[in-house]
């Protein structure tokens, strides 16, 4: 038999059905359209855009949140130390040795029983009641002085404020000592404010903002400067004084909902899921999903 009629025979219906077949398993995989691609990069592109909006709300939010509660935190530290020093120098205007002293006219033993020991007292002076002299040279004296002074001597108390004395802020305190015949002296003590510099920078996390302030001035900052203006709301009053804590964060957007920026995360994950899906579906059904 002729070789072209043995392979003629060979070519029988089933042989060829089997051959097809083999054909159609062994065949590539489809590639992926062209559009779905282009569609797959902008919703991978637009998705992490949207994604890496919401965590930076989350981010500011959160901040936000951080620097709100640690201003809070520093602003209860804050009024305790200042309420344990008013009620140190309360206790001590009362003491029977300053008393005395005073009586006699020895000062010196009037500032030993005023100091007690303390440390970190910069200076103690005394005043008499009468302030006439210190006004009629006020500004020799120093006005912030004087004004807490004549704050004690009128409400009969201790009475506290940041004032320049000496070139330089000082943390002043003031109280009236009493006598038999009505105000014997006035006392007035003077502490570094460094000792507050621990507190307000506390209250400024880091890109957050924090201030001591007395009346417009900023007394001890910490933090980024340039949230300075926007720092008063929310100021903490210390009780006794004109001190406030201010502190703020960068402004942060609620997003959509007022959820912070969770569904602007969520819903940019979700556009990126779907561009993944249009590369790595058959293109059939990439097709159905474009």
């Amino acid at each position: 038999m002729p070789p072209s009629a043995a392979r003629a025979a060979l070519d029988t219906p089933e042989r060829n059905e089997a051959s097809l077949s083999m054909q159609t398993t062994e065949r590539p995989r489809p590639k992926i359209r062209v559009l779905n691609i282009l569609i797959a990069v902008f919703a991978l592109v637009a998705g992490g855009a949207m994604a890496w909006g919401g965590w930076l709300l989350m981010a500011a939010n959160e901040l936000e949140n951080v620097a709100e509660a640690a201003r809070e935190g520093a602003g209860k530290a804050l009024q305790s130390e200042l309420a344990r020093e008013r009620a140190d120098l309360e206790t001590r205007r009362a003491l029977p040795e300053l008393r005395a002293a005073l009586e006699s006219g020895n000062r010196d033993a009037a500032r030993v029983a005023l100091s007690g020991g303390g440390v970190g007292i910069e200076a103690i002076e005394i005043h008499p009641a009468d302030l006439r002299e210190a006004w009629e040279d006020a500004g020799r004296f120093g006005f912030g002085k004087l004004g807490v002074l004549q704050s004690a001597l009128d409400r009969h108390d201790v009475q506290m404020a940041v004032v320049q004395d000496a070139g330089r802020p000082w943390l002043a305190l003031a109280a009236p000592v009493d006598g038999s015949q009505g105000v014997l002296a006035l006392v007035y003590v003077r502490r570094p404010l460094d000792l507050l510099e621990p507190i307000v920078s506390a209250a400024a996390p880091p890109h957050a903002y924090a201030a001591l302030r007395q009346g417009g001035r900023s007394l001890i900052e910490a933090g980024d400067p340039s949230l300075a203006e926007s720092a008063e709301r929310g100021a903490i009053v210390v009780p006794g004084s004109r001190l406030r804590l201010v502190g703020t964060a960068p402004y942060a957007d609620q997003g959509v909902g007022g959820l912070g920026g969770v569904l602007e995360l969520l819903a940019g994950l979700l556009v990126m899921a779907f561009g993944l899906a249009l590369v790595l579906v058959p293109r059939e059904k990439a097709a159905a999903l474009a």
